[in-house]
């Protein structure tokens, strides 16, 4: 085997690159016999894009986890030795791909009307991490609009102020960091009658 010169700088070898989640990737590698005083990462999304400087790490490292990566992309790196000479070659490049997130599944949504200007909506949802419900309403003739942001723990939520002898339809969505899940089932509910009008211009009069 031919000698190094004194002070050569030699990129680390077997640079490795796994999926963690979703959102993180792992990378290590071999700082055997570098010379490095640190080593420098770089990386680039996508087969055909162009490198751009991650990190410098200390030259006792041979980890790095990369947490600024999204669902569904391929991201590839490689890795050189920085030194008091200057800048090895780069290592061998390594890709890894991030899997898509999957959405979460949808509620499950029930109503029941409480007054004559009250509905009590109340559901079941089997999403984890959820960041917020989303819930829309429409009347018969209408389009759907969103009425109300659930924070993630609530099961229930009551709308008042509606119009007695009245039928609303919902549905709803629930939001995690993967996105919105699809809608949940479509329920309608009907206000109460309400209290019939009090009579007016009441008048008394002497028969005898």
């Amino acid at each position: 085997m031919v000698p190094r010169p004194p002070g050569q700088l030699l990129p680390p070898s077997n640079l490795q690159a796994i999926v963690v989640t979703q959102t993180q990737i792992s990378l290590t590698w071999n700082p055997a016999n570098t010379n490095a005083t640190a080593f420098q990462i770089e990386k680039k999304i996508g087969l055909t894009g162009v490198y751009a400087p991650l990190v410098t790490l200390p030259n006792s490292t041979a980890s790095y986890s990369d947490m600024a990566v999204a669902t569904g992309n391929t991201y590839v790196y490689r890795i050189r030795s920085q030194g008091t000479s200057g800048l090895s070659a780069f290592s061998n490049e390594v890709s890894a791909s991030t899997p898509v997130a999957q959405l979460p599944a949808a509620p499950l949504l029930q109503a029941t009307a409480a007054s004559s200007s009250q509905i009590h909506l109340s559901w079941t949802s089997i999403a984890s991490g959820v960041m917020r419900f989303r819930i829309e309403r429409r009347n018969a003739s209408g389009q759907y609009a969103e009425i109300n942001q659930p924070p993630p723990l609530a099961t229930s939520f009551d709308e008042f102020g509606l119009t007695a002898s009245t039928a609303y339809s919902y549905r709803m969505r629930v939001e995690t960091a993967a996105g919105l899940s699809g809608y949940s089932n479509e329920i309608t509910a009907t206000t109460m009658q309400g209290l019939p009008t009090a009579p007016t211009n009441l008048m008394a009069v002497a028969i005898s």
